[in-house]
């Protein structure tokens, strides 16, 4: 839905980030770069000519205002929870620094043991009927 909303230049969304990058963490291989994700995940197929250099400069180099959505953290796999793996590289602040970043996770995923977590929500009651 955030994702969507700033799509739709709703919520403030599209003021506040240049980029909204939603990545399916059970998707993530070892040994992917972040720039392999987006460019996997993010970027329409018909566009398979874009040159990587363009995205490496986006995450990287530019001043562009980045929101990665990281769905899924407790499916992420265990090769790629490695310290030295690009998802956590990416929640350290080791690479894409200026980025801001929301994770979503099953409670016991762990993730506050590996990472400071600046802010948990808990959401309750979900149901397939709303």
């Amino acid at each position: 839905t955030i994702a969507v909303n700033w799509g739709q230049s709703q919520r403030n969304l599209a003021e506040r980030f240049d980029y909204v990058f939603l990545v399916r963490l059970r998707e993530v291989e070892a040994g992917e770069s972040i720039e392999d994700i987006i460019i996997d995940q993010c970027l329409p197929l018909e566009d398979g000519d874009i040159d990587r250099e363009v995205v490496d400069h986006l995450l990287h180099k530019s001043k562009a205002r980045i929101l990665f959505l990281l769905d899924g953290y407790d499916e992420l796999r265990a090769g790629c929870k490695k310290k030295k793996g690009t998802i956590p590289n990416l929640l350290s602040g080791k690479i894409c620094k200026r980025s801001h970043i929301l994770v979503s996770s099953l409670p016991s995923s762990g993730i506050d043991e590996h990472f400071k977590v600046e802010q948990h929500v808990l959401v309750s009651g979900i149901s397939k009927d709303k």
